[in-house]
This record gives structure tokens, C-alpha cells and sequence, in this order.
């Protein structure tokens, strides 16, 4: 350590600069004023604010100039009876003095380290970031080299056609019996086909469209769709879904899913929707170009089924309800902009949100959502207001049955006015235009089932 001296006073300042190193030495020159010769102090390190020397208590305190910094020493009791000598008169003014002689010394290493220091900093700041330029390049190499799809999850099975995707339970998607609603279900199954789009590596920019969609114009419209769950997932559980797609007549496309539980292969959950094509600008519905055809058909799978075809399970097309057959009815239902989908569709949880508003809520206190069909008729937009109309009496093929409780998905005990089905229509208010049909199956509750709105 090289002292400073800080002339006729005498004084030496500590030179502390944290940028060049602690120092841990404190030398007093022989002075006229000092009663001992020159000498070194040894200061050891320490985090006490008063530290005492020569039988003086010292103040220590931080500066800062630029990036350099000093420890500065003020003398806090010095007086008549001080190894520094001097009477009580000029104890304050000595005090002072020595102060600013401390002061002035730190000030001088600080101005005579800078410019050192600052190179040595700019230097370094130059390394870091060359080094962090690297990095950077590395990171952007890591990240060009590793597809989408592999943050995705997902891959394909069965020669390359069926589409399978892991999914873990989140605890914001499940309600108060750490189970998830037929809402969450319809998330995960439409987040799964539009990355399976991805992966087949036909997507366009939309949501679901293919290269040869979007030069013609042309957007995906679900016609109608249906959902049967066995079981709803919980939380944290890990599920597994399969998806493929297949031709629906001439002009459509279908698409299956099975959820299943990944821990056990428990089938959880099974869904089918049939696709049309819309042109975007008119909206009208669109046959299927060749163009498109020739993405999309290639990875068909017709001979698959998400459910037994002797089973027969999509029941027949529904007739709308009337005010005359509708039990219950809620009013004044509205969309907001942020229920639009990238198509500028309410989205399909909306839709099923209005349908079982109309519900009424002693039913869902005691049942659980089983099944679910749903057949779109029109577009509803955002400032739609829309009206849910529900029955329990199913119109089918104009004949008007009333389920009771000999229903299949009935509990035994069951009583009619605790009906397992309910017909369901919504529509504009105003205009009474026909937005959806639908037809949702229940089963009752067991006792460890707790009430969830949706499920």
C-alpha cells in the first residue's frame, strides 16, 4: 500500500478503493502535530461503522466517483484529550481540518485511479460482451436447430397418420373437485389439431388453413361436433390424445380424438366433428378444391373410428326448439371481443357456456355432463345477443319424446323430474335467428363428486 501524504497537516487517508483491492494499512507520517513518529496501523476488516485508532474513534463512510470507490475516516472525538493534542478551543476546528485533510486524500486517489480503473473497466465491458455475443449465437443456433413441434410434445403414430400428444393437468384448469370441465376438454382437443397441422407441415397462416387455404381464401367451420366423457381428468394427472382426420362425404372432413390416461390407458374421453370449408371474405360454405384436397387426403384415416360404428352414436339431426316446447330459457346473453377466435368466431366455449346457462342449477348440483352434441348453424358475432333455450323434452325427426329416468345414463332411483337429457337451441334475441342446435347427456353424481358448473 503507498500512503498519501496530505502536506503540512500531516494526516494520511485511507486508501480503500474497492476497485483496486481493500486496503488494511493506515500510516501517520512524523509530524510536529503528532506525539509519536511515523508509523503503520494495521486496520483489520471489518463492517463496523466506527473503528478506533490511536485512541480516536473513526467514522468509516463510502464514496463513489464514476465506478471507483473510497473508504473515507472521520474523526469523531477528538478534544483536549487526544493523542493529537490541542486544547478544547480548537478541538472542533482540528477535527475539521482533519476531516477535510482525509477527504481531500481519498479525492486525490480517486481522480488519480480513474482513469486506470475506467480503462480496465471499458476493457472488461468489451470481453463480456463479446462474451455474451457467443452466447447469443450459440443460444439462436440451439434454437434454430430444434423444431417447434419438440416443445410441442408431440409426434405421430401408425404409419406417420394418427397424431398423438401428451398433456399435463394444470391446477387453473380444474374446478373445486380437482377435476376439469368438458370446457378444458374442448381446449385441449382443439390446441391438438391445430398442432398436429403444424407437424404435417401443410399449415398456412390461420387458424387450422393449409398453404393452398390461404392463397384461395378459404377457412375451416366446424358443422357439428360431439364429445363423450367417461371420466374427467384431474389434477396433476397426465393424459395422452390421439387425433386423426378422414374424409365426411364429398365437401367434408372429419375429425376424431381418444383421451386417454397415460398412467393406465384408461379411456377417459371420446370426440368426433365433422369440418366444412367457408371462404373467408363472403363467408359462404365452399366445396373442397382440388388444390386443398391434395394436402389434406393423403392423411386420411377412413377405416378409423373414435367410436363403434355398431354403436350408432351420433344420434339424429335435432329440430330446433319453440317457445312453445322450451322449459327453460336465460335472456340477454353477449360476447365480448376476446370470445372471437382467429376466424372471428365465438369460440366454441362460449358456445357451450350459453348452453348450459339455461340449465337449471339444481340439475347440475346433482349430475355430471356425459355427453355433449353440438351442430352449428350460423356464424355469432360479437355484437349478437343471444338467447339459450332449453327442454327437456327431445324433438327428433319432429317426434317429441320426454326422457325419464329408464334413460341408459341414469342412475337406478332416478326419478322423471330429474330428467338425464336435455335439447338445447340458441339463437339471436332480437331476430330469433338460429345459432345452434344441441343435446347434452347427464349422469348423477356420485358422492365423492363435488359440484363443478361445467362438469
Amino acid at each position: 500500500m503507498t500512503p498519501i501524504s496530505t502536506g503540512s497537516l500531516g494526516y494520511t487517508a485511507i486508501q480503500a478503493m474497492e476497485a483496486l483491492g481493500p486496503m488494511s494499512s493506515l500510516r501517520l507520517p512524523s509530524t510536529s502535530g503528532l506525539r509519536n513518529s511515523s508509523q503503520n496501523l494495521e486496520l483489520a476488516k471489518s463492517s463496523k461503522k466506527f473503528t478506533s485508532i490511536h485512541g480516536l474513534q473513526w467514522r468509516r463512510s463510502k464514496v463513489k466517483q464514476g465506478s471507483v470507490q473510497a473508504v473515507l475516516m472521520e474523526p469523531t472525538n477528538l478534544n483536549e484529550s487526544s493523542q493529537f493534542g490541542g486544547n478544547g478551543s480548537s478541538s472542533s476546528n482540528s477535527k475539521a481540518a482533519m476531516s477535510m485533510a482525509v477527504n481531500s486524500a481519498a479525492s486525490s486517489v480517486l481522480q488519480q485511479s480513474s482513469g486506470s480503473v475506467e480503462e480496465a473497466l471499458t476493457s472488461h465491458t468489451a470481453k463480456l460482451k463479446k462474451a455474451r455475443s457467443f452466447s447469443h449465437d450459440k443460444e439462436k443456433m440451439r434454437r434454430d436447430l430444434i423444431p417447434l413441434h419438440h416443445f410441442r410434445q408431440g409426434g405421430f403414430a401408425e404409419n406417420s397418420l394418427m397424431y398423438r400428444q401428451i398433456f399435463v393437468i394444470r391446477s387453473y384448469e380444474v374446478g373445486p373437485d380437482k377435476s376439469t370441465s368438458v370446457r378444458e376438454i374442448f381446449s385441449l382437443f382443439q390446441e391438438m389439431a391445430l398442432n398436429h397441422v403444424q407437424l404435417l407441415g401443410i399449415a398456412g397462416d390461420g387458424f387450422g388453413a393449409t398453404r393452398a387455404m390461404n392463397r384461395l381464401g378459404l377457412i375451416w367451420v366446424v358443422t357439428k361436433m360431439q364429445v363423450d366423457v367417461e371420466r374427467y381428468p384431474v389434477w396433476p394427472e397426465v393424459i395422452e390424445i390421439d387425433s386423426w382426420v378422414a374424409s365426411a362425404g364429398k365437401n367434408g372432413m372429419r375429425r376424431d380424438w381418444i383421451m386417454r390416461s397415460y398412467k393406465t390407458g384408461e379411456v377417459l374421453a371420446r370426440a368426433t366433428s365433422t369440418w366444412c370449408m367457408m371462404n373467408g371474405t363472403t363467408r359462404r360454405l365452399s366445396k373442397i378444391p382440388d388444390e386443398v384436397r391434395s394436402e389434406i387426403e393423403p392423411n386420411f384415416m377412413d377405416h378409423r373410428f373414435a367410436f363403434s360404428q355398431d354403436d350408432s352414436p351420433v344420434a339424429p339431426r335435432i329440430t330446433k326448439l319453440d317457445d312453445v316446447s322450451t322449459e327453460h330459457r336465460s335472456s340477454h346473453l353477449k360476447s365480448t371481443p376476446t370470445d372471437l377466435d382467429m376466424n372471428q368466431h365465438v369460440n366454441n366455449l362460449k358456445y357451450i357456456n350459453w348452453v348450459l346457462e339455461s340449465i337449471p342449477d339444481e340439475h347440475i348440483q346433482t349430475h355430471k355432463l356425459a355427453s355433449i352434441v353440438l351442430e352449428y348453424r350460423r356464424e355469432c358475432h360479437s355484437t349478437d345477443i343471444v338467447e339459450s333455450l332449453t327442454s327437456s323434452k327431445t324433438v327428433i325427426n319432429g317426434d317429441e319424446t320426454v326422457i325419464s329416468d329408464s334413460n341408459d345414463w341414469c342412475e337406478s332411483g332416478e326419478t322423471p323430474s330429474r330428467c338425464c337429457e336435455y335439447s338445447h337451441l340458441l339463437r339471436t334475441q332480437d331476430a330469433g335467428q338460429e345459432i345452434l342446435r344441441g343435446k347434452t347427456t347427464w349422469r348423477a353424481r356420485s358422492n365423492g363428486d363435488s359440484f363443478n358448473s361445467t362438469s
